[in-house]
């Protein structure tokens, strides 16, 4: 509860901190990998609400999405366990793999191997990751043999083609932000404007932004979240003003 209204208002690590100590809780560890969202990274999300954009640490786990992520890749955030985990779920989990067109598994294969292997040398045997590698080693044979091949460095591209449920692949960029501190990258998608998945793109949202509330369709309509973001406060007394207000005077 507490981790959720950090993120909510915006906290600062020092912030976040001081809203535990007001309830009497321990503060979390910092950590490489923390599921708090740097507010920064978080400030540049609430401004893309009509983008798919999405926040994930070093161990391709969703932190937070924006709608029109959640249409276009799903829900990530949902998944507890090794499973919140895109390395784990790519090799253990079939349906991962559905928003990727087929002949495009193997370089994503390669490279989620590659930046697995990265964060298992920088975290250690007895970290997330090495609980990870070690899942899989056992329980994916295409993961045995790419980590025994010991590749590193597999690059990334910049294009993304993403299987859309209604229109089919649309070819997307991809542009990182990193956080280096906290081993968390902002990814945003957009189409070059002027091409094919371009004018797709902008139809599916247009239908999502139209869309009515139970009509099926697979671009979800945001506005609704988007004006609940807006309300947020931004000034740091008064983010602080209310979190000591719920410490005081906890539901």
């Amino acid at each position: 509860m507490l981790n959720a209204i950090a993120r909510g208002l915006r906290l600062s690590f020092e912030e976040r901190d001081h809203l535990f100590r007001l309830a009497g809780r321990t503060t979390p560890r910092r950590a490489l990998g923390s599921d708090h969202v740097n507010p920064g990274l978080m400030r540049i999300l609430d401004r893309l609400s009509d983008t798919p954009a999405e926040v994930i640490t070093g161990l391709a786990e969703t932190l937070v999405q924006t709608p029109p992520a959640i249409a276009l890749l799903g829900n990530e955030t949902e998944f507890t366990g090794m499973e919140r985990s895109m390395f784990y779920r790519w090799f253990t989990e079939p349906a991962a793999r559905r928003i990727y067109p087929t002949e495009d598994h193997p370089i994503h294969s390669r490279v989620f191997t590659a930046d697995l292997r990265a964060a298992y040398a920088r975290l250690g045997k007895q970290s997330k990751a090495g609980t990870i590698v070690d899942a899989l080693l056992t329980q994916s044979a295409e993961f045995a043999d790419l980590w025994s091949a010991h590749e590193i460095g597999v690059p990334h591209s910049d294009s993304k083609r993403i299987q859309h449920p209604e229109v089919g692949v649309l070819e997307l960029h991809c542009q990182v932000l990193f956080d280096l501190d906290q081993s968390q990258a902002l990814l945003v998608f957009t189409p070059v404007p002027g091409s094919e998945s371009y004018d797709e793109f902008s139809s599916c949202q247009s239908s999502a932004i139209n869309a009515s509330p139970g009509r099926g369709s697979s671009w979800a309509d945001w506005s609704a979240v988007s004006a609940h973001r807006s309300s947020f406060p931004t000034e740091t007394s008064r983010r602080l003003s209310t979190a000591n207000a719920y410490c005081m005077n906890p539901p």
